[in-house]
């Protein structure tokens, strides 16, 4: 029977060593071999009955790696293509962040101081009046007696001392 690729993996081990796996069958038992990037990785090859499987060990280049399948009645190929994620220098990737969120925070108070000092003294005051009052203490309201007095000069006497002494 013509040779037929069943599995290609990629696999790894946990210490980041990529391994990569073909599994072939065919009768008579194929040969596999693999191409695909530069790579000075060792292989391995099990085989069993009519199943053939050949390991790459240790990948290190990014890219397509075909494992090909071959007997006397025919041929069969099989890619797998690989890239390790590389994780990105750190403090160059905070540098990228906050230089900008750095400068539009800068061109932000400038507009904020511009348009602030351009109205003049007026909302200078109207600013400094706001946090003074949100930091002042409440103060306690007049007594309805003190107000009464303040508003009609003193000398009058409060209405109900003024019924009390028309009645009397």
């Amino acid at each position: 029977a013509a040779p037929r690729i069943i599995n290609i993996t990629v696999s790894s081990n946990g210490d980041r060593a990529f391994q990569a796996h073909c599994t072939a069958e065919g009768e008579p038992a194929p040969a596999l071999t693999w191409t695909g990037p530069p790579y000075s990785n060792l292989t391995s090859i099990t085989s069993m009955n009519h199943r053939v499987t050949k390991e790459l060990r240790y990948l290190t280049h990014d890219g397509k790696y075909t494992c090909t399948a071959v007997n006397s009645h025919g041929r069969a190929e099989g890619a797998v293509y690989f890239y390790k994620f590389k994780a990105s220098n750190s403090s160059f990737f905070l540098i990228l962040i906050f230089v900008p969120l750095g400068i539009k925070v800068l061109i932000l108070l400038v507009i904020l101081g511009f348009t602030v000092f351009s109205r003049g003294g007026t909302n200078q005051k109207c600013v400094f009046t706001l946090f003074t009052s949100s930091t002042a203490r409440p103060q306690l309201q007049d007594s309805t007696y003190e107000n009464f007095d303040r508003r009609h000069g003193g000398s009058q006497t409060l209405p109900t001392e003024r019924t009390a002494s028309r009645r009397s």
